[in-house]
């Protein structure tokens, strides 16, 4: 199975927009700048083929707000986020300066944490603890992602400029069960049964630099952010073997490096002037432009980024008490990301099908802050044909606490094994 913030690898040895200004008429120049952008993106080269392909920008793009409007973020572009969905979205406010240190803790089982908890703190364990562990998770697959964020923003629309540097570091674990022979624990069985536990972990680490302009009395806000990308695989196994003798437990570790390289997003957002009172403005993302390869001096795996092109819409229009966001992106229209097929555990040389691509997200903001923030925040979405809602507290911006679940194909050509999501973030900074 391939999920789709990950290839696993498997070795076996031993807040809302602010207001803008007064609509004005865009001219030719602006369109073609933003055609130029869009078509430029979709003419580069997006690799050779035969590699893995390992998908980067899921990998990278879990913002906690975007998560909760179904990651249809593209053309919010807002905050820290902007680094990560859309550089444009740096240049956005006339003045919004903001540095935040930022954590976030998401899986797909809390019965299962608690489980393995409560085995690995065992001091007295025994082997009919770790068959009964192992038999209750026969079969079963989890997935559990952290990451640490740190980024410093700063918006100075008044200034048609817009700057943003983050660091991220970003972890992905795998545990897979299965075994062979009679379940549960019998020392005379013949054979032997053999009950395994497979962790693949990969760890992402990106340094990233953004800078957005913002042009034509604030109608075109174009960016580029530039990043440099190191990328780790690892596996530990563990066999528990029911034998005559009882249960021995091996355990096992490969790990591999994979160079680092440097690698370009680019995006603009344009704000539209009909129907001014929704406040429209729609996006072009081109993530990883040009595409590239994360390649080992150890192993001859070689790992294909493509590059993939998103399009995106976002309403904001003034209410009179809420903050109302909505917005919509269709993603990777061009199918580059290649996803399993769970009938035959091969890659299926079709796209995503529409259902998947279409992301869509709506978030309502209380008691709006002089940050330009929300203090409470409800969300609500649709990520890849899954149900996503989510809420927030930003104290601020000196503290913010929110909570989001999202479903996802997980990499498969059809939701016959979806998973679903809790994740939690905890971001501690500053905000002018």
């Amino acid at each position: 199975m391939t999920i789709p913030l990950q290839v696993m690898t498997r070795t076996r040895a031993g807040t809302p927009l602010r207001p803008r200004p007064a609509p004005q008429r865009l001219g030719l120049p602006a369109l073609l700048a933003a055609a130029v952008l869009a078509a430029t993106a979709a003419l580069l080269p997006a690799g050779a083929h035969g590699a893995t392909i390992l998908d980067v920008v899921d990998f990278m793009q879990t913002d906690i707000r975007a998560l909760a409007m179904g990651n249809a973020y593209g053309a919010v572009g807002r905050g820290e986020g902007a680094l990560l969905y859309n550089p444009a979205g740096l240049a956005q406010f006339d003045l919004d300066l903001k540095v935040e240190f930022s954590a976030d803790l998401a899986g797909t089982s809390t019965d299962f944490l608690l489980d393995s908890y409560a085995l690995l703190s065992n001091t007295g364990l025994t082997a009919i603890n770790v068959v009964d562990y192992l038999d209750k998770y026969d079969g079963s697959t989890h997935q559990y992602r952290g990451q640490a964020y740190h980024s410093a923003i700063a918006n100075l629309g008044k200034f048609n400029l817009g700057l943003g540097y983050g660091l991220l570091e970003a972890h992905r674990y795998q545990f897979v069960f299965t075994d062979t022979g009679p379940a549960g624990f019998d020392p005379l069985a013949i054979p032997p049964e053999t009950d395994s536990l497979t962790v693949d972990h990969q760890v992402l680490r990106a340094n990233l630099a953004g800078l957005a302009l913002k042009l034509f009395s604030g109608k075109l806000m174009v960016g580029v952010t530039a990043k440099t990308v190191e990328f780790t695989t690892e596996t530990t196994g563990a066999v528990a073997f029911t034998s005559f003798s009882g249960t021995s437990l091996n355990l096992t570790f490969t790990g591999n490096d994979f160079k680092r390289v440097t690698a370009y997003d680019a995006g603009f957002i344009y704000r539209m002037e009909f129907f001014a009172a929704l406040r429209p403005q729609w996006s072009v993302t081109a993530a990883n432009v040009g595409g590239y390869k994360f390649k080992s001096d150890t192993v001859a795996t070689v790992y294909e980024v493509p590059q993939t092109l998103n399009v995106g819409l976002a309403l904001n229009p003034q209410l009179p008490v809420l903050n109302l966001l909505l917005s919509f992106e269709y993603k990777d229209p061009e199918g580059k990301i290649r996803i399993d097929d769970p009938g035959t555990g091969t890659v299926d040389p079709e796209k995503r099908s529409p259902t998947q691509s279409f992301h869509a997200g709506l978030e309502l903001g209380l008691f709006k802050t002089s940050t330009g923030n929300n203090v409470l925040s409800l969300r609500a979405g649709s990520n890849r044909g899954r149900l996503t809602y989510g809420a927030e507290v930003n104290l601020v911006s000196l503290l913010r606490v929110a909570y989001t679940h999202y479903g996802d194909d997980m990499g498969n050509s059809n939701h016959s094994v979806p998973k679903e999501w809790d994740a939690i973030h905890l971001g501690v900074g500053l905000a002018w």
